[in-house]
Formats: structure tokens, sequence, C-alpha cells
């Protein structure tokens, strides 16, 4: 039995996905991201009875998945870089090691199933090597500069009420991640007030990251500035990026997240100092698990370091 049969062969037995962890209730959203869906698309257009869908918690580990749920296909989640097949009939697709270097899972599953190459050479369908590569980017915040801005009115900010079809065929027809949708494209895709929140989204990261307390990480040769806010802000990080900044931090009660531009080698030495949370694909740090320990007054001081501030910087924190 080849790899791509043992892929088909798990997903028919069932589907494991990461879910969104509500920290504040400690429990497991079902809500599937971009990456899933596309996946879940790529093994339908394959013609594969997909299995019972089941949403874990995203810190999940790729062992005790495969335990949990044996002989299962284990999606987007799982801690690993690739692919792993199990001698139980379990396979594991997932881009969340930390030093990981392969594509969103969907491209990873695309390649597999013979409807992609990674370098580039699609054959089946119109549109999904755009789609993929979109998927894959949106999903590693690795998004032209200046995208967010513009998002109200792009996919990059209305791709999440395009089911996964939606999204090949919008490239399909020759748009591009660059294409603004007119009034008439958005009351025909039903999508003008959607657009409107996206606006209003987009308007509210802006004001939060201009209103936020900045601060200068002190104790690496790197330079690096973000800000800091003491609740969730959707879109965050690419209004903190848009804006110049090198990572964006969000604190609550119960969680927090930083997220940077760039897989810097601070963001190990980041992870140290506050003592908790965990690395991910290298330029993330999250703490999602359990209830953080600290206070927003740590939380900061554990990420600007102890060191002075360098020469010229204004210490706003």
């Amino acid at each position: 039995m080849n790899e791509e049969t043992k892929i088909l062969a798990a997903a028919g037995r069932g589907i494991i996905v990461s879910g969104k962890f509500n920290p504040r209730t400690q429990q497991v959203d079902p809500d599937l991201d971009g990456d899933a869906a596309m996946a879940l698309y790529l093994l339908k257009l394959e013609g594969c009875k997909v299995g019972e869908t089941t949403f874990v918690h995203p810190g999940s580990k790729a062992d005790n998945l495969v335990r949990e749920y044996p002989g299962q296909l284990i999606l987007d989640v799982g801690g690993i870089g690739g692919i792993d097949v199990r001698d139980n009939g379990s396979v594991v697709i997932d881009h969340h090691d930390k030093d990981s270097t392969a594509p969103c899972t969907a491209w990873t599953l695309a390649d597999q199933l013979g409807l992609a190459f990674i370098d580039g050479r699609y054959e089946v369908i119109p549109g999904l090597e755009q789609a993929l590569e979109f998927v894959h980017n949106a999903d590693t915040n690795q998004l032209p500069q200046g995208a967010f801005g513009k998002s109200a009115r792009t996919i990059i900010g209305l791709s999440r009420y395009f089911e996964p079809e939606q999204v090949v065929a919008f490239f399909a027809e020759g748009n591009n991640l660059e294409t603004v949708l007119s009034d008439y494209q958005l009351e025909e895709l039903g999508l003008t007030e959607v657009s409107q929140k996206q606006k209003e989204v987009v308007d509210t990261a802006f004001a939060a990251i201009d209103a936020a307390q900045k601060v200068w990480i002190f104790s690496c040769k790197e330079d690096l500035k973000g800000v800091v806010v003491d609740r969730r802000v959707i879109g965050g990080s690419f209004a903190a990026y848009e804006r110049g900044y090198n990572f964006f931090a969000s604190f609550t009660d119960s969680s927090f997240a930083v997220n940077f531009l760039a897989p810097y080698s601070e963001v190990a030495e980041t992870q140290k100092r506050l003592g908790e949370g965990k690395v991910v694909r290298g330029s993330m740090i999250l703490c999602n698990e359990a209830s953080t320990k600290h206070s927003f007054a740590s939380f900061v001081e554990a990420i600007k370091g102890r060191a002075p501030a360098p020469a010229g910087a204004v210490n706003h924190g």
C-alpha cells in the first residue's frame, strides 16, 4: 500500500484537526482554519469518503493523538513537519514543528495526492497553485506589505467567508492577492456586509497598534521593536507589521501570544525569559494550553529583558 492509499484509508476512518482553544472556557471550539479546510476539500476532490471529523486542542502532540485515535488521519496538528505514516494506520500531516520548513498542510497533502508538485507545476485544477500558495502564506503570516490595510476588499480579508472551492475559483479567474473587489462584485458574492465588518477590523487594529505600549527587546543584537496590548486584537500582528514593528504581543488574564515578523534568533530567548508557552514555527510564542502565571507588567518585562535600552531608543513601557 503506497503512501497516498494509506492517507485516503486513514481519512475514511476519521479526521483529527485542530480546533480553536478558548483559554477562558478551557474548551476547544470546532473551528476549521483555512489550511485544514483546504486539506479536507482536496480529499473530497480525490473521491475520498471522509470519516467523522474530531476537533482537538491545537497543542496536542502526534504520539498522543495516534494512541487516542488509531488509524485516523491527523491534519494540521501534532507538532511535526511533513508526513508521518504510523504502523497502526494513522497518518500525521502537519507543519508546526518549531524547526519545520514544510509547506502548509494542504500544500503537502496536494503534493502527496498527485494534485500538485512542490516545484510549482500544477496539472489538474486551474487556480490550485495560487490557492495553495495563498493558504500557506496566510497561515504563516507571509503576506505582501500593505496587504492588511486593503483587506476589506481583497481575498486576504474575505477568504474566511469563502469555501475552499471558491478560493480556487477566485484564482482560476485570473485574480490575485492585490485584486480589489468592486461594490458590484462584493454584492454578487454576498460580501458587502462582510467587507464593511472587515474594514472595521482593519481600522480598529490600526488604532489599537497606534495607541499600544511600545516595547524594545534590549537583550539581543537584532534591535527588535514591537507593541504589546492587554487584550486580543483581531489582525493585530498584521497591523503591527504594516506599521514597521518586528513583533506584536497580546496578553489576557489567561493567555498570551507573541508574534514575530520572522523567525529571529531572539524568539527562543524570549520564550526562555517568559518561562511559559511554546515556540511555533520559530516565529511565534503561544501560551494557551494552561493559564499564564504572568501579570501584564511581568509579561512586558520578560519580553523586554533587563539590559538598558539601545542608544537613542525611547522606552514607553
